[in-house]
Order: structure tokens, then C-alpha cells, then sequence
């Protein structure tokens, strides 16, 4: 009797894991929950829900959703060591190369300029960032929920520089050159800005974080994230050139100043992104 009840017992257990495990298992037999050696990106989900949800109402012009960053243009990525951890990595790299050219009229025509009669002020603007994120989640769960926690180090690096180039020059006759006016590049009557260089900006942080994902299909969950963290940065002095024309001389003179930097010190909490995500697993 004693090992009928066991034997029940056993094929009552069995029975349950088999069950457990065939729940978390495709039709098609594919593994519902990432296992170790997969990768996954992460994307915004916003978007997908108000394309669905405008489906069933009036609205008009319903965009058609994309991917979008889920975190501040970061590409964002994990990759399984095991069935319960993962190594996360966040990465924005960009640099930026911006040439804006204008027509001014040509200075020096005589008493009837002719307006059609021009040359050309450029700026051009250059800009890198690199903001490159590390870290280990611990998984855990029951079936297709899954919660996650861990920390992640960041380090931040930007830097700016801003150059002029104009078409009419100074002169003693001309010792206020018509220039186009970019927005900051015209200071005072007389003066031009040639540069502006940014001081380096170096920082990093480091936070912890907790959220949860749902897998409602094998390998795509939908979930989301709190985290809690510090992060410094620091900006050096750069500096600005700026031209004039100096009549005791009779040439033009250059003046460098200084472009103030400072620093940001944050502790806080935050929403990753302030929204839900989608998670694609490979």
C-alpha cells in the first residue's frame, strides 16, 4: 500500500513538472523564457500600444508604430550568461559633423551694391558623445512573469567645437564686415566669433535597478524598470576666439576668452526611459 502511495505520489510530481515546464514551451516546442547563450535588444513600446489603441477609436492619421530607443538613444542589450543572469550594455556613440552656409551681400561694391552680388559665411559645428553602460541582472520568477534586479557602472565623455569662416573681411575701411548671424557668433558691433572650443565633459555613475518582465509569447516580453543611482560629471574650461579690427595697428586682432565649465553631482531615483519596453530575445 505504502508504495502504490508513493508511486502516486512520484507520477503526481512528475506529472506537474512536466506540466510547468510544457506551460513555458511554444506549440512549436520553442523555449518561452530566455535561456543562456541568447542576446536581446530592448525597445520602446509606447508606441505599439497607442497604434493599437487608436485603431479603436476616431482618431485620424494613426502613425504606424517603429523602433525607438528605449533609453535616451541608447542601443540597449543583454546577453544571457545563464537561464537566471545576464550581462546588460548600454551604448550611445555619436559623433556629429554640422555645416550651415549662408549668402551675405559683398561688402565693398561702391555706393549701389548690387544685393545679388554675394559671398559665404559657414559654420560648422563638431560633436562626439560617448555614454557606455555595464552591468549583471539576476533573474527570478514563476512561469511567464519574471522579475530582475541588479547594477550597472556608467561613463560619460562629450566634447564641442564650433569654428567660423566669413566672406567679407576686415579692413580699415570696414572695420564691421557684413556677416550672417548665426544666433551667437555676432557679440557686439565690430566683433566676430572665429571659435568656440567646449571644455571636456567626463563623468560616470553607477545604479541599481528592479522591474519585472512578462514573456506573452516565446521570447518577446513586455516589462519595465525602476532604478536608483549617482552620477557625477565634469566639465573643464574651454574657450572662445573672437576678431576685431585694430585701427592703431591697422590689423586685425584676435582676443581668446574663456568658456566657464562646472560640474553636475545627481542621486536619485528614476523610470528607464519613463515607459514600457519590449524585449526581443535571440
Amino acid at each position: 500500500m505504502k508504495k502504490t502511495i508513493m508511486l502516486c505520489i512520484v507520477a503526481f510530481l512528475t506529472f506537474s513538472v512536466v506540466n510547468a515546464q510544457d506551460a513555458l514551451v511554444s506549440k512549436k516546442g520553442i523555449p518561452i523564457l530566455p535561456t543562456g547563450g541568447d542576446f536581446a535588444i530592448g525597445i520602446d513600446a509606447i508606441p505599439f500600444f497607442k497604434y493599437v489603441g487608436n485603431l479603436h477609436n476616431t482618431a485620424v492619421n494613426n502613425t504606424v508604430p517603429a523602433f525607438n530607443y528605449k533609453e535616451n538613444m541608447n542601443i540597449y542589450g543583454k546577453y544571457f550568461l545563464d537561464d537566471l543572469t545576464a550581462v546588460r550594455v548600454t551604448l550611445n556613440l555619436g559623433f556629429r559633423n554640422q555645416e550651415d552656409r549662408e549668402f551675405v551681400i559683398k561688402d565693398g561694391q561702391g555706393v549701389t551694391p548690387d544685393i545679388n552680388v554675394t559671398v559665404e559665411d559657414v559654420q560648422n559645428v563638431k560633436t562626439s558623445i560617448v555614454n557606455i553602460g555595464a552591468g549583471l541582472e539576476k533573474r527570478r520568477g514563476y512561469g511567464r512573469l519574471q522579475g530582475f534586479y541588479g547594477g550597472e557602472l556608467r561613463f560619460i565623455y562629450a566634447s564641442g567645437n564650433t569654428n567660423y569662416t566669413y566672406g567679407n573681411g576686415f579692413s580699415a575701411s570696414n572695420v564691421n564686415p557684413t556677416s550672417h548671424d548665426f544666433g551667437t557668433n555676432l557679440p557686439v558691433y565690430g566683433y566676430r566669433v572665429n571659435n568656440v572650443t567646449l571644455g571636456n565633459t567626463i563623468g560616470g555613475g553607477l545604479r541599481g535597478f528592479i522591474g519585472a518582465d512578462f514573456f506573452f509569447a516565446p521570447k518577446i516580453s513586455i516589462g519595465g524598470e525602476f532604478n536608483w543611482g549617482v552620477q557625477y560629471t565634469k566639465t573643464g574650461e574651454g574657450y572662445g576666439i573672437t576678431e576685431n579690427w585694430d585701427a592703431p595697428s591697422g590689423t586685425i586682432n584676435e582676443d581668446k576668452v574663456k568658456v566657464d565649465g562646472g560640474s553636475d553631482f545627481n542621486l536619485s531615483t528614476g523610470n528607464l526611459g519613463g515607459a514600457l519596453y519590449l524585449m526581443l530575445h535571440f
